[in-house]
């Protein structure tokens, strides 16, 4: 359930108004997540997305590649790169 507090913040495209000035916090970028995820028909709550890795992974691998998100997903993504391998 949606508190009090959260009905007080504001997010837009991942950002939050805080201050004056739009600032980039986890908690919006989760908000703009289970939007985009919504888009593209993936059933989900922000709640699951927010309190849940494994459901955070799990809507990451089907919608992370969309540029909105992209940033958000990077380290559940399968598909990231990583650092060369060292072969002694």
């Amino acid at each position: 359930m949606p508190t009090a507090a959260d009905a007080a913040i504001r997010c837009k495209d991942g950002a939050q108004w805080s201050g004056g000035r739009w600032i980039i916090t986890p908690y919006c970028k989760d908000r703009q997540l289970v939007r985009v995820a919504r888009e593209f028909g993936v059933r989900t709550t922000f709640n699951a997305v927010r309190f849940s890795v494994s459901e955070k992974r799990r809507v990451c691998r089907v919608v992370g590649f969309d540029i909105r998100v992209s940033q958000t997903c990077s380290q559940y993504r399968n598909d990231r790169r990583r650092g060369p391998i060292w072969i002694y």
